[in-house]
């Protein structure tokens, strides 16, 4: 009995020494015994009486007018049902690129402000930039868990720095670090949906090495957000949720299934004018424009469609096929969603509200792509091989883009796209509901609302207060307006009259239906002369540019612009493109090293590959045994993007390089049993080319150029004795699935070498 009381007593004193007393805060009394003790339990967080669930479903790229409730000839039924159950949105902004979106739609602050300016995968060195939603800026998720909701979240994250991405972490800007109990997902800005490079659980990865052959990631998210509600009603205590549904429908890769696919075959052979026509008169029928709005005029670049070549339409026309049926597919999920939140009688209390990130994109460019990786790699089009996959577009072997043509039309009656601050990058539909508390179902709302007022409205009509400190910081305040104020009065004036918008250098700023705007070209001077000026209140699709006539409000808006830049952390305008991506901070620019990797290893993160590769030369020397018979992946790269695959098949060498779709193969070589040291020698030659040769036990058996050099862009990392989940070699995969090597392999060792001559990449 001695030595136990020397310990307590010794405990005791060490807490005593550093300031903590023994049942600090305890409310009960601790007796020596539990018969002269009174128990006392501190309050735990709870959500106000009566508080709704919050869904918030995300879409990613879908334009002003995809929805049918906005004009669309997409079958989109569910969330047509959803916008007649609640009300519709027609002046709703948003940042106009997907990270700073999101950052906004989580935290109620403007996106430079919360810290994430541009998109995650970049941090120059400025506070407005870092690529993560700052510490002392607390999202929905955290402010919710602390007032007693559960918190879960499914899909898209993409406010993590890229580099900290990786299974290893650091998390602490991880969606289970931000406020959410359970996240099943992805933390980047695209994947397929039909084999995700990388999904997680938590913090740890989700280990398979192929999907179902139906897998699709929209039916997943589904799927895996059903099954975290009805876990979470099953709990003693039930909390009220919100649900976080981050789709990457509709983002490229473009994604579809033959059913859904098949739905919409010849639907656009008419082509993109006489579509866009169409939607804009269903959008003047359903009340959605204002008298006398016009059709704004086609975007600079795109061809008329009766000037296209047959070839040309049917590309392009199957193209729009497969956004349509990878929309369609994303609607029928939310129906899944509603469905079951109807039939298990949640939906008269449940807020959900349904938008997307941004603008529908113009990154497929004037033509098109079947793999619109080739953006990144800083390559052009490759049109004449992209007419040839007409086939096969919207499957796994490609990752599709439509052209500039459809992203007109999906941003009816507004020009320009995704990344621009005008119309088209930066209004975007949204539909709440609320069954329970909403008057107007199937009202529309024209009064000005940006994404930075979703948090401020959920917190006032739930009734719960952003808080003033958090995790023992002073929080920013909410910079956005709650628009709660429209539930029941359709005429109410607007409240939110003042507004910036920044991204890639292109600038904006709305005050009192007045919009200044500028187009802005890469690496000119940011001048006053760039400003466009547009009257909203008379000019809903902003048509006629009235800066010219009206030279004061232009200078009187530039100036509130420039005071929002400094309020906001907007400066420094920062337009580059190749060399931002590619920003980070001192401790990432390392010079790369030899690394040596093992089988039964994960797959290696891209990034902690990627550096050693990409458009440089390098060697890759495998040591394995081989006896006859044995066969299966070496080591695997990528996917159907891009990538390379080393493998044994039928008792010979194999190499293959999957340049952006077109596979390069080395001539194969046969191998005789025992120990072999197989070294591949990658030689970067200029132009982004490479001499490529394999050998075997010192002995060169083939050799071949092969480009781009550029395979590191690929969203799959590196596999060792196997090509799990997105392939390189899509002959090899539906012959063998992930092929494991059935001999054994020690290690594969590689050592990077120097740039090519005349590589960009030697200035990141």
């Amino acid at each position: 009995m001695g030595q136990p009381v020397i310990i307590l007593v010794a405990i005791c004193a060490i807490c005593l020494a550093q300031g903590i007393e023994p049942y600090a805060g305890f409310k009960g009394k601790a007796g020596r015994t539990f018969e002269d003790s009174t128990p006392w339990w501190p309050e735990r967080p709870k959500a106000p009486e009566g508080a709704p669930n919050i869904i918030i479903v995300l879409a990613d790229d879908i334009g002003y007018s995809d929805l049918g409730a906005y004009g669309s000839e997409i079958m989109t039924p569910n969330l047509d049902r959803l916008a007649a159950n609640g009300l519709r949105f027609t002046y709703f902004q948003t940042h106009s690129i997907c990270s700073p979106s999101r950052a906004a739609l989580l935290t109620g602050l403007n996106s430079h402000s919360a810290g994430v300016g541009w998109i995650a995968n970049c941090d120059p060195g400025f506070p407005g930039y870092a690529g993560e939603i700052a510490r002392n800026v607390p999202t929905l998720a955290e402010i919710l868990r602390e007032n007693g909701y559960a918190t879960m979240m499914v899909g898209k994250w993409h406010n993590t720095f890229e580099n900290n991405e990786g299974p290893a972490g650091p998390f602490d800007s991880w969606p289970t670090q931000r406020g959410f109990d359970r996240f099943v997902g992805f933390l980047e800005g695209e994947t397929h949906s039909f084999a995700p490079h990388h999904l997680y659980s938590g913090n740890n990865v989700i280990d398979t090495e192929t999907y179902p052959k139906d897998f699709m990631t929209t039916d997943f998210f589904t799927d895996e957000a059903i099954k975290m509600i009805k876990e979470s009603r099953a709990t003693l205590v039930q909390r009220p949720y919100f649900l976080y549904v981050a789709y990457n429908a509709v983002h490229a890769p473009l994604c579809a299934k033959p059913q859904d696919l098949a739905k919409y075959k010849g639907r656009y052979d008419a082509g993109w004018n006489h579509l866009r026509e169409q939607r804009y008169q269903r959008q003047i029928r359903a009340g959605l424009l204002p008298k006398g709005t016009r059709l704004a005029d086609f975007n600079p670049g795109i061809p008329k469609w009766e000037d296209l070549s047959e070839k040309d339409k049917k590309f392009y026309s199957r193209l729009m096929e497969v956004y349509a049926a990878y929309a369609d597919n994303l609607d029928q999920n939310f129906g899944k969603l509603y469905n079951y939140l109807k039939e298990s009688g949640q939906l008269d209390n449940t807020i959900i509200i349904f938008t997307s990130d941004n603008g529908a994109s113009a990154e497929g460019g004037v033509e098109g792509m079947s793999n619109s990786v080739r953006e990144f790699a800083l390559l052009p089009p490759d049109h004449d091989f992209d007419v040839q996959r007409v086939d096969i577009l919207g499957t796994l072997q490609t990752w599709a883009h439509y052209p500039i043509g459809w992203s007109t039309v999906s941003n009816t009656p507004f020009k320009f796209y995704k990344r621009d601050t005008f119309a088209g990058g930066r209004r975007i539909p949204f539909i709440i509901s609320w069954p329970k508390k909403l008057p107007d179902k199937g009202g529309i709302r024209s009064q000005f609302a940006h994404m930075i007022d979703v948090v401020p409205t959920l917190l006032e009509v739930i009734g719960v207060k952003h808080p003033e400190t958090y995790n023992g910081m002073k929080t920013k305040p909410l910079e956005g307006t709650s628009f709660s104020y429209v539930f029941s009065n359709p005429s109410a004036p607007d409240r939110h009259t003042e507004q910036y918008f920044e991204n890639e250098g292109n600038r904006a700023y709305y005050k009192d239906g007045w919009l200044i705007v500028t187009h802005h070209k890469t690496k000119t001077p940011f001048l006053d002369s760039e400003w466009e000026l547009y009257n909203l209140k008379e000019d809903f699709s902003e048509t006629t540019n009235l800066a010219a006539n009206n030279p004061e409000k232009v200078k009187e808006l530039s100036l509130a612009f420039d005071q929002a830049a400094w309020k906001y952390q907007v400066y420094p305008l920062d337009d580059r493109k190749f060399e931002r991506m590619f920003a980070t901070p001192p401790q990432y620019n390392i010079t790369p090293q030899a690394k040596t990797f093992y089988p039964g290893t994960p797959t290696i993160f891209r990034d902690d590959i990627a550096s050693m590769l990409i458009d440089r030369s390098y060697t890759a020397t495998a040591l394995l045994t081989y006896s006859p018979g044995d066969q299966g992946v070496i080591y695997a790269h990528g996917g159907q993007d891009a990538g390379y695959i080393l493998y044994v098949e039928n008792g010979e060498l194999a190499y293959g390089y999957n340049s952006f779709g077109k596979m390069i193969k080395l001539p194969r070589a046969k191998i005789e049993s025992g120990r072999l040291e197989i070294v591949l020698d990658v030689k970067a030659i200029g132009k982004f080319l490479g001499q490529v040769s394999l050998s075997v036990n010192g002995k060169k058996v083939s050799e071949r150029t092969v480009g781009p050099l550029l395979v590191a862009v690929a969203h799959e990392g590196l596999d060792i004795g196997l090509d799990r989940r997105a392939p390189v070699s899509y002959d090899i995969y539906t012959k063998y699935g992930a092929f494991p090597y059935t001999g054994k392999i020690e290690s594969v060792t590689y050592v990077p070498g120097p740039y090519a001559p005349d590589s960009p990449f030697q200035s990141r």
